[in-house]
């Protein structure tokens, strides 16, 4: 075992409100130097600073089939306390972000909310694009980055009118959004950026509120802005909100919907689920059986995504279970290498750094579930603002090695008399080269798997507080096999 360090460069709270870019560029120069053995033949080790590895990098790829997404990463609204502590401007929150998507790689993010009433307050068609959301500024800041997907959530309401009653304003403002962000270089947005994948309403609780609708008025919503939708780009995707039941079933709610849409030929492309929970509840059941429900009705190639997903660290009062960044960062290993098993094309973190007192409440989960900590609420360490969570070096292993177009997910492991052992295997497609994910829930045990090479390589995706890895070895292969000892760390093995 092999134990790397190499201290952080830049990730220090900046003592004014610029970002350090020497750092930075003296980070990034130190990154290219190494190749990951799993997605290249060059370095042996992961360097102990770990989100080096991802090579997709660079040229013209759309990154569409990413399966790596952060929530709200751009959104500097969302993060009033993180910029006022650090003294940050809206333009350096974004320079910071773009900064993080260099290391995380992370190619889908939500900019804001598409709200009609903000964008056009009296109906008439003068609209407001920036309005107090900045919604055009976000959307200028991540096209420019250059590497990052946009799903717009679209919140067609208003406070002055019942827009059940405004079937051609409504769709008139959808049709006037699309063509801004359809990135044809007609009466598009500062730019021309390309959004793709509009979101319908976001996400729909059931139990009434201000994020609600029936399953009537829902299909309405979509079937009108569907049809504004490919109106102006008939290449563009419609996505379903996610319907939150809290108690881990399928909505009925979207069941019914997905059917009334099939009978009024209505197409949509995505389904969304959102999901959180504690670091044991890592399984998504409730996906499978989407999955099932959808392709029982033809909807082979209709896609799910898990648009917010995370688990807290620390002890917020309203959950009974303290939670410590290594159990997040096993939390999010588990999440994101299992996910296509069970039919996840996308799963988007919550979030790059934590919301603060959300929907204020300070003890809400939701403040603690950032990839970087803002020192503040559930009993974090102060000085913890600003510094990249174990998770987050996590995400960034994980993104290198088996994310999507440059790999592809396989199949579940099992192992005979071993049901507490999981291991989910990728392939590198330039290579063929064989990458497992393992880990067991009930303690150390070994477990034997074949491999295609001679020599593979095993590192714990776990890191220390510094980002450190902790574990790192190499075995050769035995007759096309090798033995590991797997515990509750996930590790991956990546064939040499």
């Amino acid at each position: 075992m092999k134990r790397l360090g190499i201290k952080t460069l830049f990730y220090n709270p900046p003592p004014i409100a610029g970002f350090n870019y020497i750092r930075l560029i003296l980070y990034i120069i130190f990154l290219s130097t190494f190749a990951y053995t799993g997605c290249g033949s060059g370095s042996s080790e992961i360097p102990s600073k770990v989100a080096d590895a991802n090579q997709s990098g660079g040229g013209n790829l759309s990154f569409e089939e990413s399966f790596f997404g952060i929530y709200s990463a751009y959104n500097h609204d969302d993060y009033g306390f993180f910029k006022n502590i650090t003294g940050m401007t809206s333009q350096e929150f974004y320079d910071w972000t773009n900064s993080h998507q260099e290391i995380l790689k992370f190619h889908w993010t939500v900019p804001t909310v598409l709200a009609w009433q903000s964008v056009e307050p009296e109906l008439g068609g003068n609209y407001d694009w920036n309005n107090k959301w900045d919604l055009d500024d976000k959307i200028k800041a991540i096209a420019k980055n250059g590497q990052v997907n946009i799903k717009m959530i679209v919140r067609a309401l208003r406070d002055d009118s019942d827009w059940r009653e405004l079937k051609d304003d409504f769709q008139r403002f959808i049709k006037d959004s699309v063509k801004r962000y359809d990135g044809d270089g007609i009466l598009d947005a500062e730019g021309s950026p390309t959004i793709k994948y509009w979101s319908a309403f976001g996400e729909v609780r059931s139990d009434g509120g201000p994020f609600y609708l029936t399953v009537e008025d829902y299909i309405r919503y979509v079937t009108w802005m569907e049809e504004a939708v490919h109106s102006v780009d008939s290449t563009a995707k419609i996505v379903l909100a996610a319907f939150q039941t809290g108690d881990g079933t399928m909505s009925e709610d979207l069941k019914n919907i997905v059917d009334g849409l099939i009978a009024a030929q209505i197409h949509f492309d995505v389904v969304d689920y959102h999901n959180w929970g504690r670091v044991e509840n890592w399984k998504m059941d409730t996906v499978a059986e989407i999955r099932s429900f959808l392709d029982e009705r033809g909807l082979i190639e209709t896609q799910i995504w898990s648009g917010e997903n995370g688990t807290w660290v620390g002890n917020p009062t309203s959950q009974s279970i303290v939670q410590s960044e290594r159990e997040q960062a096993i939390f999010l290993a588990k999440r994101f290498s299992y996910g296509p098993s069970v039919g996840l094309s996308q799963i988007m973190w919550n979030n790059l750094i934590d919301w603060y007192n959300f929907d204020g409440d300070p003890n809400s989960i939701y403040n603690s579930m950032g990839l970087i900590g803002d020192g503040a609420l559930n009993d974090e360490d102060p000085d913890r603002i600003n510094i990249p969570r174990i998770a987050y070096y996590t995400y960034a292993m994980l993104a290198s090695v088996i994310d999507k177009p440059e790999n592809r997910f396989v199949r579940q492991l099992t192992f005979t008399n071993e049901p507490d052992i999981y291991g989910f295997e990728y392939e590198e497609l330039t290579t063929g080269r064989k990458k497992v994910v393992l880990w067991s829930e009930s303690g150390s045990s070994t477990v034997t798997i074949s491999v295609n090479s001679n020599l593979i390589q095993v590192t714990n995706l776990i890191t220390d507080l510094g980002g450190n890895i902790r574990e790192q070895y190499t075995l050769p292969a035995v007759a096309g096999s090798v033995i590991i000892t797997v515990d509750e760390d996930p590790l991956i093995v990546v064939e040499k």
